[in-house]
């Protein structure tokens, strides 16, 4: 008896949580879209073997979130994904927003994962998909671009050898007074420049 009351409670708590492939998914597309963002800001391909062990590392870091978010219930996911989001505003806004607009972002947020609830994670899994799809697609097709362009400020003609220039320069105040003349070649040019 006691098996059958608990059961259409915990139905009920199944329906009420978010999806687990939303929990799964969200903290990996968080995570990866600013280090994307990065490699395709300094020019660097995806197939390099420290850049597969960076995301190696960050789809790790993501599948411990989502451990947390699917044991965690509705307090521990919602604290998760809030610290992610977070983060990932940090990130990728730092330099455009200051501490009071950051406040300002943390209290907003809080108050949308609470009012949202469960709906919190398709909305964001759907806007985080959209920034990892996007990311993705300019770091694809912009790459060639990105690479020529990386070229060609390494190919810059080398430098011309000028001749050597020595410059002489005067204290104001002392000027030609400062030229010492007990030195034969200082005297001759103290007579010339005078």
């Amino acid at each position: 008896m006691l098996g059958k009351e608990q059961e259409p409670q915990n139905r009920r708590e199944r329906e009420d949580s978010p999806s687990r492939s939303f929990l799964l998914l969200l903290p990996f597309l968080i995570l990866i879209t600013p280090f994307l963002l990065f490699l395709y800001y300094q020019g660097y391909g995806l197939f390099h073997w420290e850049v597969i062990i960076g995301i190696a590392g960050i789809a790790g870091i993501a599948a411990l979130c989502s451990v947390g978010m699917i044991f965690g219930g509705f307090i521990g996911q919602n604290f998760i994904l809030f610290c992610l989001i977070m983060f990932f505003i940090n990130l990728q806004y730092q330099s455009m927003i200051g501490h009071v607009m950051f406040g300002g972002i943390l209290v907003i947020l809080g108050i949308l994962l609470l009012v949202l609830k469960e709906k919190a994670f398709p909305i964001a899994t759907a806007i985080f998909a959209t920034f990892f799809l996007v990311t993705f697609v300019q770091f694809g097709f912009s790459q060639d671009a990105r690479a020529v362009e990386l070229n060609v400020q390494k190919t810059v003609a080398k430098p011309v050898p000028l001749p050597r220039i020595i410059h002489l320069i005067l204290d104001e105040h002392i000027s030609i007074e400062g030229i010492p003349i007990d030195v034969p070649v200082g005297a001759a040019l103290k007579a010339r420049l005078l």
